[in-house]
Parts: C-alpha cells; sequence; structure tokens
C-alpha cells in the first residue's frame, strides 16, 4: 500500500532522474493538448440610428427587419416582434422607438407596458402577422364578443386605428353570421369605461336597432347598460327605411371606421367635402 506521502516523493524523485533514463517519458515531459476554443458570434440587436417609416404603400416583405421585445403585463411577458411592421400600424412605437426623441426604448429595443393584457396582445400580435381575428371562442353560435372588445380597447391604447376597423367589421360579419347581438354585459363594458369607442358603440346600437332584438332586450335576465339604452330608443326614432348599415362598405367604412395616416379611407370610398 501506499501512502499519499509516498506518491508525492515518487513524483519528485521521477522528475529529477528522467533527463537520465533514455527512452523513458515522464508524466512531466508529455505535452499537454491545446484546448479547442470555439468563440461565438455575439448577436446583439439594436434600433437603427435612423428610422425609415412605413407606409400603406411599403411592401409588406420590407417590415421583418429590426426585431424588438416588448414586456407585457406585472410578469412582462416577452413578445418578440418587428419594429416596422410595429411602426406600420401606430405612430405610437414610431415615437418609443425612434432614436430622435432619445427614450431607453431605443437603445434597449424593449419596451414595457405593464398595464396590457398578455392575451389581449397576443391576440393583437396574431392580427398583426397575418390580418385576421378568427379566435375558437368566436366560433359556434354565440361568439364570444368580448373578445373583441377588449382588443379594441388595446388597439384604442396603443394608437392602432387599422386594428379599430378591423375589428368593426369582424363583429358585424360574426353578427349576421350567426344572427347574434352583443350581451349585456358586452353593453356595460362599452358604455361603463371612460373610453369613447365611437365607431364600436355606433355599431352596436345599430345592430339592435335593425336586427329583430326587442323580445331579446325586455327578456334577457341580466340588466342592460342605461347609457346603451338610451343611445338604442333614439336611433329607433331615427331609423330610415334603408338595409343595415353594416352590410354596405361604403357606409360602413364612413359609420364606423376611423381614419388617419397609416389607415387611409377604404378602397374606393371618396371622402365627402363639407359644403
Amino acid at each position: 500500500m501506499i501512502s499519499l506521502s509516498s506518491n508525492i516523493r515518487f513524483e519528485r524523485l521521477s522528475t529529477k532522474i528522467a533527463p537520465t533514463m533514455h527512452g523513458i517519458t515522464t508524466l512531466d515531459e508529455v505535452p499537454a493538448k491545446k484546448k479547442h476554443i470555439t468563440k461565438t458570434k455575439e448577436i446583439v440587436t439594436t434600433v437603427p440610428k435612423t428610422i425609415v417609416l412605413p407606409t400603406p404603400s411599403t411592401p409588406t416583405r420590407h417590415l421583418f427587419k429590426t426585431p424588438v421585445t416588448l414586456a407585457i403585463g406585472p410578469t412582462n411577458h416577452p413578445f418578440h416582434l418587428h419594429l416596422e411592421a410595429l411602426c406600420s400600424i401606430s405612430p405610437f412605437f414610431s415615437a418609443a422607438f425612434n432614436p430622435a426623441y432619445s427614450f431607453r426604448e431605443s437603445v434597449t429595443s424593449t419596451l414595457s407596458l405593464p398595464e396590457c393584457n398578455p392575451t389581449d396582445f397576443e391576440y393583437f400580435a396574431q392580427w398583426l402577422y397575418t390580418r385576421t381575428l378568427t379566435h375558437e371562442s368566436l366560433d359556434g353560435p354565440h361568439p364570444a364578443y368580448f373578445k373583441l372588445i377588449k382588443l379594441w380597447k388595446l388597439a384604442s391604447f396603443l394608437g392602432i386605428t387599422a386594428l379599430k376597423n378591423s375589428i368593426v367589421d369582424e363583429i358585424g360579419w360574426r353578427a349576421d353570421e350567426t344572427n347574434s347581438v352583443p350581451t349585456p354585459d358586452d353593453t356595460r363594458s362599452l358604455w361603463g369605461g371612460e373610453e369613447e369607442m365611437g365607431g364600436l358603440k355606433e355599431l352596436v346600437v345599430d345592430l339592435f336597432a335593425w336586427k329583430k332584438t326587442d323580445a331579446l332586450v325586455q327578456g334577457h335576465p341580466d340588466s342592460w347598460d342605461e347609457r346603451f339604452l338610451r343611445e338604442l330608443v333614439g336611433r329607433l326614432k331615427r331609423k330610415g327605411k334603408d338595409a343595415a348599415p353594416w352590410r354596405d362598405n361604403e357606409e360602413r367604412c364612413r359609420r364606423y371606421h376611423e381614419h388617419d395616416r397609416l389607415a387611409p379611407m377604404c378602397e374606393g370610398v371618396e371622402v365627402l367635402k363639407e359644403e
């Protein structure tokens, strides 16, 4: 049995006599193998020093160049989206990430929105990249209109006019497809907040005015928002004999949509000149 101290003495001895023992190579003489170090290139995303703002005519393929991160909700749930796509729909994102304004977001490429709901923001991200509002909760005979109403509020908060118009169109289409209208809870959500929600409220009142909803309004076990009912009564007294306005492309655009630089008038609809 060789003790640890014996091993140490043997190691020192072999080192001293190795030069005189021909043909014997000690551990000290074995050349050390070179370690192979793989260098990885660190990818750092930064917002360009100057931002070329997209326009409605910018080709879609040019909207996916610069990735940025949006931290959503109190837990900062990350969404990795494209700067150009975001700037193409709202001046809010253009200002937040513009280096000319010296905001922190333009340096970190990260925008924190703790007041937004991650589930609603995920729905927005779907629309951003697909321009569709399909959702499993909207399928079936009783669409969950509250999903679209919540998304409309998010679009209003972020200044996304085109999304608000898409939501109005989707609600009108779903209402006809399923012969349904929003619920009393939906009306309280629409009329109970501080948001204007002009075009969306206008559509909901029209749906109740033109569809056969008298039995629904009178017999529903839940209470309707009082302000909604007042508007509905006024609309019924003014209602003409024209077809439901949400079914006509031009009338829908003029009556319910909003427009700005990033959401121009619908195709084929001319701007009316004030007399």
